[in-house]
């Protein structure tokens, strides 16, 4: 069975205190609301989620928690790892290697610039404007995470602002 990878961008986050340390960023309103509004969306496309990877930087776990929520995934099993946090596009595809191959359906929440820079090398998407709350789901032709290979084919790339001009 082929291996679906969704990446999402952390949400938007919240700059209304300078003097807090960058992993420790929450989201801002507008954050809180697109989440959720995206996963709604990929809710009405049944892109659901059977594993969730997530930066363990505040904003973007904040994000997987919304996202999470709307998709009835749980919680608990949102797993964190450093990799996701600045550890570039080498550091993402080692976490996802690891992953349980009974997992197909993949998601994914860091931060740009690497996010961007990961869908390009895997999928050849070329310089995509990342914005936050963006998705990009793509498909591998693999039966096991550990054989993630730079040859694979964007299923979708969508962001906010074309789900809901509000968000």
């Amino acid at each position: 069975m082929p291996k679906i990878l969704t990446a999402v961008r952390h949400a938007k986050s919240s700059w209304d205190e300078p003097a807090l340390a960058d992993r420790e960023r929450p989201l801002n309103n507008r954050g809180r609301r697109a989440a959720p509004g995206v996963a709604r969306y990929l809710l009405r496309l049944e892109h659901l989620p059977d594993g969730m990877l997530s930066s363990p930087a505040r904003r973007a776990y904040e994000t997987a928690l919304l996202m999470a929520g709307v998709l009835s995934f749980p919680e608990a099993n949102i797993r964190r790892d450093e990799r996701l946090y600045f550890e570039g596009v080498d550091g993402i595809a080692a976490a996802i290697r690891e992953t349980p191959d009974e997992i197909n359906r993949l998601y994914f929440f860091s931060h740009e610039p690497v996010i961007s820079a990961f869908c390009d090398r895997f999928c050849r998407l070329g310089k995509l404007h990342y914005p936050t709350t963006a998705v990009c789901a793509m498909q591998f032709d693999v039966d096991h995470w550990a054989d993630l290979e730079e040859r694979g084919r964007k299923l979708f790339f969508v962001i906010p602002k074309i789900i809901d001009p509000s968000l």
